[in-house]
């Protein structure tokens, strides 16, 4: 997973198609962003 505070432009698709989850602040709590197509890495 990537997560942070401020995410620099194009990381979250770079993590994105390398099947990472992309986790961004969201109010007092996180949010998951990848959409309904995204297929995470298997290990």
């Amino acid at each position: 997973a990537v997560a942070g505070i401020e995410i620099d432009e194009g990381i979250d698709r770079y993590a994105y198609n390398k099947g990472l989850f992309v986790i961004k602040p969201s109010g007092d709590t996180v949010e998951i962003i990848n959409d309904e197509n995204f297929r995470p890495r298997t290990w």
